[in-house]
């Protein structure tokens, strides 16, 4: 796994923010563990794969995943302006 039960992060992976091929769109959080990411356009669940990606968990602002063998850390960027942003 790639995080302690403390959700601190093991040594050996590495964080994204963005990349030319994985483009973090959106989270769609579920606390029972039904949580989605949008990934470059497509809806994904924990356990699936897109491309050479593999989904490991969705986080409420991450996404762990593997790709090519190693463990990859994909933040979830907030736009500035966006809808929403009031509290």
């Amino acid at each position: 796994m790639l995080v302690t039960k403390e959700g601190r992060l093991l040594p050996g992976a590495v964080v994204l923010s963005e990349s030319e091929d994985v483009n973090l769109e959106g989270i769609i959080w579920d606390p029972v563990g039904r949580s989605i990411a949008i990934i470059n356009g497509k809806l994904i669940q924990e356990g699936q794969a897109l491309f050479n990606l593999k989904i490991l968990k969705i986080e409420k602002t991450k996404v762990l995943l593997e790709k090519d063998g190693k463990n990859i850390v994909v933040n979830l960027n907030k736009k500035e302006g966006g809808k929403g942003d009031e509290d």
